[in-house]
């Protein structure tokens, strides 16, 4: 494939390799260090995602609940951010050097740890059924109560 050049555009050259980055003026942030992709993600699940798709656990559990719709098979929140890391990492083994699908391990990394780590809380409405669901805790690897999973006549 022949790519068109101007002045803006940038390719990266070692030893080994040389790398076509295009034109710098779309570089949304400079390519240097750990420290720099760490805080693309951290702004990235902070604010810009938010914005765009609402509170994250929220929008895990409804992929969660796509994904266990279309296949039969149980996803948590947790489970969709692990996949999400797979994705990633499989798109990174055609291009290891693509800085955004880096940025988005990290930051699906700090939300799958910050939905696995979180307290549940059981739901408050007087019909939610409550106790120990011993299959849903094993494969989730914590304490789920039966309401978890549970839906009001209400919200369907």
């Amino acid at each position: 494939m022949d790519q068109t050049k101007n002045e803006r555009d940038i390719t990266l050259t070692d030893a080994d390799s040389e790398v076509f980055l295009g034109d710098t003026s779309t570089l949304l942030i400079e390519l240097s260090d750990r420290s720099d992709l760490l805080g693309a993600a951290r702004d990235l699940v902070s604010e810009d995602r938010e914005d765009d798709y609402g509170d994250p656990l929220e929008n895990h559990q409804r992929i969660a609940k796509m994904w266990s719709a279309i296949t039969g098979h149980e996803y948590t929140p947790e489970m969709v951010a692990l996949m999400m890391i797979g994705l990633k990492l499989a798109r990174l083994s055609r291009r290891t050097n693509h800085f955004d699908s880096w940025v988005d391990v990290a930051g699906y990394a700090a939300l799958g740890w910050e939905m696995a780590s979180r307290e549940p809380t059981c739901k408050t409405d007087p019909d939610a059924p409550h106790g120990f669901d011993r299959t849903a805790s094993h494969n989730a690897g914590r304490y789920v109560c039966e309401c978890e999973s549970w839906e009001s006549g209400d919200d369907a």
